[in-house]
């Protein structure tokens, strides 16, 4: 999965302070943060599969009962198939 990228610069009212620079409590902030961002982006990468996988098959589905219902009518409208032997008479090999 794609890597975000980590926070190492914070712009705050227009200042711009290096995270290396920063208190440890800051550091940790920003390591969290940094952590959530990335869990974002797998989460959005998941849901994208996801969202991916359920489209094909919903079309799968779909041709699926189609097919299912064309051969189900074929089979209703088709004659029925004639036996010119009649029952309980076997065909002699001639």
């Amino acid at each position: 999965m794609a890597k975000a990228e980590d926070v190492k610069v914070l712009n705050i009212d227009g200042v711009p302070y290096a995270v290396d620079a920063m208190s440890d409590n800051v550091k940790r902030l920003v390591s969290f943060f940094n952590d959530w961002n990335q869990k974002e982006l797998d989460l959005t990468s998941d849901l994208l599969m996801v969202q991916s996988a359920k489209s094909h098959l919903s079309q799968q589905i779909i041709f699926q009962v189609r097919n299912e219902k064309q051969k189900a009518e074929e089979a209703a409208t088709a004659p029925a198939a004639v036996n010119p032997t009649p029952p309980g008479v076997e065909e002699s090999a001639v």
